[in-house]
């Protein structure tokens, strides 16, 4: 739409350039914030938007046909608008489609739980807006945490993490945190010495090929840690708002905090019993997360991560605003 700034009184120019940079301002503030942060803040001092299921902004061979991705689909951004919202932690969930030693065989992200569910972005692409993030933002940093990776008929974790490792060997090797330091916790890492790299971390069994020397670390689920990165991360399994909410500020309560060795997640995801939505339910979740954050703000009762469905830079940066209040 085209203004006539003749046609607009003094207030309303005033009030129209104030939009203008509130907006520019504030889509400044979820890609670079943590360009904000003292370069000797420590990961566990940081409250960070997470993404959950964060390759599925799309959806791919679902079965069905019909009904699967409503709630397969967790995301209506893919890794690169993640990141530019304010994203730093991503959940990758990794399958492959077609069979997997044809040669067309390709790495993808997935939402599946045994046959039902679809595929999810190709996890080349998820790579590569990452890197493409970083290299215009250099001041951030992006965990990218693989996890459940597909373990059904012919799709074995082993065999798939493997080619996932091969895949960062050759492609990605630069571009990613590393350290001599195999027993070094990344929970107690300054901010300057990962700004502008990838830290992959790894939670599967199979982790005979776990090198920090490489780039790639042990996740663990807890509160003890082993080297790596451990975080506190137990999801409410309910459709329920009230349930998971009164759930997940009980375990912040006796958990969360900084300066622990580990991180602890705030998990404000709902779970769909096959009716909900995802989207629908993340509406609801999300949109009831601002007024929960209004009493963190000045406590160091925070959450390290607090991972969302259908993240947006609007509700992650009221969440980015809980490191500077």
């Amino acid at each position: 739409m085209k203004i006539n700034i003749n046609n607009l009184s003094k207030i309303g120019v005033f009030t129209l350039v104030l939009s203008l940079i509130f907006k520019i301002s504030a889509y400044a503030n979820t890609s670079n914030w943590m360009s904000q942060i003292d370069d000797n803040k420590q990961l566990n001092q940081i409250t960070m938007p997470g993404s959950h299921d964060a390759g599925m902004s799309e959806t791919n061979n679902c079965n069905p046909f019909v009904g699967a991705a409503r709630v397969s689909q967790t995301q209506n951004l893919n890794i690169l608008d993640q990141a530019r919202a304010g994203s730093r932690y991503y959940d990758i969930r990794v399958d492959y489609d077609q069979g997997f030693w044809d040669s067309n065989a390709y790495l993808i992200t997935y939402h599946r739980t045994g046959r039902m569910g679809c595929g999810g972005q190709h996890l080349d692409t998820v790579l590569d807006q990452a890197i493409m993030f970083l290299q215009q933002n250099p001041s951030e940093t992006i965990i990218l945490k693989f996890s459940h990776t597909r373990d059904f008929e012919d799709h074995k974790p082993a065999d798939i993490t493997q080619r996932v490792i091969t895949l960062l060997n050759n492609k990605y090797s630069n571009f990613l945190f590393k350290s001599i330091d195999q027993n070094l916790n990344i929970a107690q890492l300054p901010l300057q010495t990962v700004r502008g790299k990838i830290i992959a971390v790894f939670n599967d069994e199979y982790q005979s090929y776990i090198d920090s020397r490489k780039g790639f670390f042990r996740y663990f689920d807890g509160i003890n840690n082993y080297g790596g990165i451990t975080v506190y991360d137990n999801y409410s399994n309910t459709y329920d708002y009230s349930t998971m909410r009164n759930d997940q500020l009980n375990k912040l309560a006796n958990f969360g905090g900084f300066y622990k060795p580990y991180l602890f997640l705030l998990s404000w995801t709902l779970t769909s019993n096959g009716f909900y939505s995802i989207e629908g339910l993340a509406e609801e979740a999300n949109g009831n997360l601002p007024y929960e954050l209004q009493y963190m703000y000045g406590n160091i009762q925070k959450p390290n991560i607090i991972y969302l469905d259908y993240i947006n830079s609007d509700i992650a940066e009221k969440i980015i605003q809980l490191n500077f209040k």
